[in-house]
């Protein structure tokens, strides 16, 4: 067996749960990921950036290379995860493409990037209907992000039937990659069937697998042992160990162009196991340099290599659940361990819920959507045209949507716009945009891990009620029944209680409506004068009147604003009054549809009584001009509310450090005294000296940030460390990373060599005073503009005295970066 006859593809299935909130689009502050804003944002900064940008050291620690690990493995990524990672780090979602682009090239036009269902739902539970959907939305998807059509898709949890393969084939799909325990039997050149014990089948070769309606498609089973490895048993710990269990799967007894290939969550090299990445990045540079075999992807080893034996499946089979697909249905015993005693009994009334909600959104979407066009399920796969790549915060968002349905309504073009009236076309995207949250509501996560209430099921609900309330506006109230329903399946937490109680406690108070959407436009006007234009993320108002009065730290906002959501375009005049108690709370009356002369007649009163002082008489008059729910400040958006209680804090906090301040001077002599006498500081001492030193390091941070100064932080950091105080710089660390980041992309083209200079110095003394540098994204950066430089500035350091000295800062900040310095030149 020759080196050429060996192949090597390692395939990594990056994935995350959609995690928006429905109404607004954005993913909420979720604070099981802390210090991360979400559980995205962790999983991304620990794991798809990396490996963007994976680090190969010296014996020394420094970094001698930087390598794109996507370009050289297969990958499929999850089309919401890429959604927002196309917003959330565009630097890290261009290397991810460019790396398939580059892939092609290499690799005789056959990518490494594999398509996926869209939202990750479990195929095989799903009806063929939906698997359609699914499929298409994934492909749809994929092309539009990689410019090609898919050879290959990722199935979810690989769950998989006969049937479904045979979508995927009548789709144009020409593989997708299985655990070896779902092979059922195989056989050479149509010879008798050999029976396959559990993950017996040789993973070193594709398989044909015929299907049904005379279709067939490749086949090709991950080596398990070798993927339970770097799962769960540490390998990745050792990029010689994985280099060398890869080895060993080789077999010189196989008459086949041999494909060792290994399939895992590619959080494993990253999240799951820190500095994965580089022990990926490892074992690809060691593969290329001892020519041990050929990295290849499956398309590019299938085209070279068709399929010689055929095979057969285990039909509603997964990699996952060894009970096939319960997993995502039943209690059969498949958990994420770590709560002994605790059952998963829910999983059933919990799908048997969303099954319920499924038929009723798709009884009405059908029967509504058919008087505008001939086909609605036709419709509802091509919907991914308007939404993959949409941002529901983005001010088209909403004509986007409407020129979908003038496209396709029946008759289309030019005409439609003619046909279509705005109520209309509001009601055709309400029904699309059920569709659409009835499908993402069955991502496969929900039923994974433990309880009923942790994030993914309640996410799903999140889902489930968003589609509750479209078909509310359509006219469809299905909430009751729905929740009779979920009220079957019972939290582990006995103090939580059933679903319905899960629903009213984690999913409700997300809920927004264009009420409110209204309230809180009012509160963040109450609140903050200088919000003239309050980021209302998936709806828009258009102000038509709006006064803000003031006594002392009290506030009343009164307006009337036109408000809509931009996915569906439901549009509402409303009318508010919102009452700020200064530094305690609001209280907002909203009234939709209130007649003008109305409006006029109650501003006019709640102004004359708020000027008169009376904060009673106020409250009074919102309560009997706005009948019905008040709206408070917890009612504001999940960020702008802990914004908002910010802000107040902050307030409150430098009253208090005020007064503390008169306390500090009194007793710094003393306390000063105590530390000289090398005595203990007594807690209340080092309390109020931790309370005093950090509002000064915040102010001596700033000034360095401005000025480039650093005496007074010195001085400070000094005499914390005298008092044996650790200066606490974890409220700096984001606005000092962002004004890092900030002044050297300002560096960016050809730096002017005083800029670079002070550049050096800030980093420098930063490092010094122990300051939290943005280490990691400074090396990427450095990385990406001094290789674009590099060769300029060597030319003329050639020649150029003051080239050579500016070579010379390069090579500095290179250092003090951690690069190796031969890297570098």
């Amino acid at each position: 067996m020759t080196e050429l006859t060996k192949y090597i593809c390692i395939h990594g299935h990056f994935y995350q749960p959609p995690r928006e909130n429905p109404w607004l689009g954005r993913i909420e502050v979720q604070d099981s990921a802390a210090p991360f804003h979400d559980w995205n944002e962790r999983v991304n900064a620990e794991c798809y950036a990396p490996n963007a940008q994976a680090r190969l050291l010296t014996d020394k620690g420094k970094i001698r290379r930087v390598l794109n690990n996507y370009v050289h493995i297969s990958f499929n990524f999850g089309p919401t995860l890429l959604a927002w990672l196309e917003e959330g780090d565009p630097r890290t979602y261009a290397k991810i493409v460019e790396a398939d682009r580059l892939s092609r090239e290499q690799r005789e036009g056959h990518g490494n990037a594999l398509a996926q269902p869209y939202n990750h739902a479990i195929m095989p539970l799903a009806s063929e209907r939906d698997q359609r959907a699914q499929a298409v939305w994934g492909m749809e998807d994929f092309r539009r992000r990689f410019g090609r059509d898919p050879e290959g898709m990722w199935l979810p949890e690989t769950a998989v039937n006969a049937e479904t393969l045979s979508l995927l084939a009548g789709l144009g799909i020409g593989f997708t990659v299985l655990s070896p325990t779902q092979a059922r039997r195989y056989r050479e050149d149509a010879k008798a069937w050999v029976d396959l014990p559990n993950g017996a089948i040789d993973p070193s070769r594709p398989y044909h697998v015929n299907l049904p309606h005379g279709r067939s498609m490749a086949l090709f089973f991950y080596d398990g042992p070798i993927s339970q490895a770097i799962a769960f048993q540490g390998i990745l710990n050792n990029g010689e160990f994985f280099l060398g269990r890869l080895k060993e799967a080789f077999h010189a007894g196989r008459k086949w162009p041999q494909l060792v290939h290994v399939a895992n969550d590619g959080e494993s090299f990253g999240h799951h196991h820190r500095f994965g990445e580089m022990a990926l990045a490892y074992v690809i540079e060691k593969i290329q340099e001892r020519g041990l075999a050929t990295l290849t992807n499956y398309g590019q080893y299938l085209a070279r290599h068709p399929p010689q034996a055929e095979v057969e499946i285990l039909d509603n089979t997964s990699w996952s659940c060894v009970h096939g697909v319960e997993r995502w249905r039943s209690d059969c015993g498949c958990n994420a361990g770590g709560h002994q005693g605790w059952n998963q009994k829910w999983r059933a009334p919990l799908r048997e819920a969303l099954d319920f909600l499924k038929r009723k959104a798709d009884d009405l979407y059908e029967s509504r959507a058919r008087q505008w066009f001939d086909d609605p399920w036709l419709i509802r796969e091509r919907y991914i045209e308007a939404v993959s790549g949409r941002q529901a915060s983005s001010p088209d968002c909403h004509e986007r949507g409407a020129a979908f349905a003038r496209k396709h309504i029946r008759g289309g073009g030019e005409a439609a716009s003619s046909v279509l009236k705005e109520d209309e076309i509001t009601q055709c995207l309400s029904l699309l945009e059920m569709q659409h949250h009835t499908m993402l509501m069955f991502t496969s996560c929900a039923w994974f891990f433990d309880d009923l209430a942790g994030i993914e099921p309640v996410q799903n609900l999140r889902y489930a009620a968003r589609a509750l309330q479209l078909g509310a506006e359509l006219g469809c109230d299905w909430e009751e029944e729905f929740l009779g329903r979920l009220a079957a399946a019972f939290s582990n937490d006995r103090a939580i209680g059933d679903g319905r109680a899960v629903y009213e406690r984690f999913v409700r108070p997300s809920i927004v409506s264009l009420d409110r959407a209204v309230a809180h436009y009012a509160i963040v006007r109450a609140l903050d004068p200088n919000e003239s234009n309050p980021d209302l993320h998936a709806y828009d108002a258009q102000e038509e009147e709006f006064e803000r009065l003031e006594d002392g730290s009290n506030a009343l906002a009164i307006g009337r604003i036109g408000v809509y959501e931009r996915v569906t375009g439901l549009k509402e005049i409303a009318s508010f009054a919102a009452l700020f108690f200064g530094g305690r709370d609001v209280q907002c009356g909203i009234s939709i549809n209130m007649p003008v002369c109305e409006y006029a007649r109650i501003k006019k009163g709640l102004a004359e009584t708020f000027r008169e002082a009376s904060l009673a008489g106020v409250l009074s008059r919102i309560e009997a001009a706005f009948p019905g729910r008040k709206y408070r400040l917890p009612d504001l958006f999940v960020e702008a509310r802990r914004q908002a209680l910010g802000a107040l804090v902050h307030d409150s906090v430098s009253e208090m450090r005020a007064a503390l301040r008169a306390v500090y001077d009194r007793y710094r002599p003393l306390m000063t005294l105590v530390r000289e006498s090398e005595a203990p500081l007594p807690v209340a001492f080092q309390a109020l000296g931790r309370v005093m030193l950090d509002a000064q390091i915040r102010r001596a941070v700033g000034k360095f940030m401005e000025t480039d100064d650093t005496e007074p932080l010195a001085g400070i950091l000094a005499e914390a460390r005298r008092w044996k105080i650790a200066p606490n710089f974890a409220a700096l660390t984001m606005p000092f990373k962002k004004h890092v980041l900030e002044r050297f992309d300002a560096l960016d083209g050809d730096p002017d060599p005083a800029a670079l200079d002070a550049f050096v110095g800030k980093i420098s003394k930063a490092q010094e005073l122990g300051l939290d540098l943005p280490r990691w994204e400074l090396q990427n950066r450095f990385h990406d503009l001094y290789g674009s430089l590099r060769a300029k500035v060597a030319e003329a350091a050639k020649t150029d005295a003051r080239a050579k000295a500016q070579k010379e800062k390069w090579l500095r900040l290179a250092e003090l970066l951690d690069f190796d310095r031969m890297m570098i030149e």
